[in-house]
């Protein structure tokens, strides 16, 4: 395969999981939104940006973790250079991200609190 092929597999294979995972993210921020009152909590303003800012960055980064070491080491692309991370950088990268997401859940909160 070319450089150019690999690169458009790889490129495909990232959206598609980036699709699904914002897709099973946003149905559990739905629910989970109806949970404590509704969309009517996400005015416009600081704080829905806020929130939706710190959940695309959780996001994004299982988006890179499950990329990285799940597909990009298998299946038809393979390098000899390419290493999965280091457990402990896995696990930083999770707690990261799960900071982020109650992390927004504590802004909207605030933001219901406040109006």
């Amino acid at each position: 395969m070319t450089s150019s092929a690999d690169f458009l597999l790889q490129l495909f294979k990232f959206i598609f999981i980036t699709f699904l995972i914002l897709l099973v993210s946003s149905v559990i921020n739905t629910l989970i939104l109806q949970l404590f009152g509704g969309m009517d909590l996400l005015t416009e303003g600081i704080f829905s940006t806020a929130f939706f800012a710190l959940q695309t960055a959780a996001v994004f980064l299982v988006v890179t973790v499950f990329f990285r070491n799940k597909t990009q080491l298998s299946g038809w692309f393979f390098s000899k250079d390419l290493k999965a991370l280091p457990k402990k950088k896995v696990k930083q990268l999770f707690i990261i991200s799960a900071g982020a997401i109650i992390g927004s859940y504590v802004l909207l909160l605030v933001n219901a609190m406040l109006t």
